[in-house]
């Protein structure tokens, strides 16, 4: 893996950019200190398949316009940490996100895509026409969409 060392995943990103999780992460690490699990913040997700992963799952959330709530968690091996802890862990961190999820007002999807097209210089109404006829699948589909259509 040193070949991927300080080497950007997307080429079309500036290296220094930064894609990051809008979860809150010090509430969800304390609230699984709390719980009895030995947890700690890392900014790091490694340099392979766990970073890649990591990163498209964000860059899908912003260039989708939806709200970047996704998360990567490094467990232990089932030597370091059982498996029956492990499941007890996961359901945890997952109930605490959903919590977290739910306390938080998160904008209508539909909504943010339309700003993130308009942000693109488009006009609304045919920001709207074009998601419409994409299904509100994402920002990127309604953008090709209408280079397909476009007169």
């Amino acid at each position: 893996s040193d070949l991927l060392k300080n080497k950007p995943i997307d080429g079309s990103i500036p290296y220094q950019s930064h894609l990051r999780t809008e979860l809150e992460l010090d509430s969800l690490v304390k609230k699984a200190t709390a719980a009895g699990f030995k947890c700690t913040r890392s900014w790091d997700a490694g340099e392979y398949l766990c970073n890649y992963l990591y990163f498209h799952s964000l860059q899908y959330c912003k260039k989708a316009g939806f709200p970047a709530t996704t998360l990567f968690v490094h467990v232990p091996s089932f030597a370091k940490m059982p498996q029956p802890t492990q499941v007890k862990f996961a359901e945890h961190i997952m109930d605490a996100i959903a919590t977290q999820l739910s306390s938080t007002p998160v904008a209508d999807p539909a909504k943010a895509m339309e700003a993130k097209m308009v942000e693109l210089g488009m006009d609304l109404t045919s920001a709207r026409s074009a998601l419409k006829a994409t299904n509100y699948a994402s920002v990127d589909a309604a953008v090709s969409w209408m280079f397909e259509h476009a007169d």
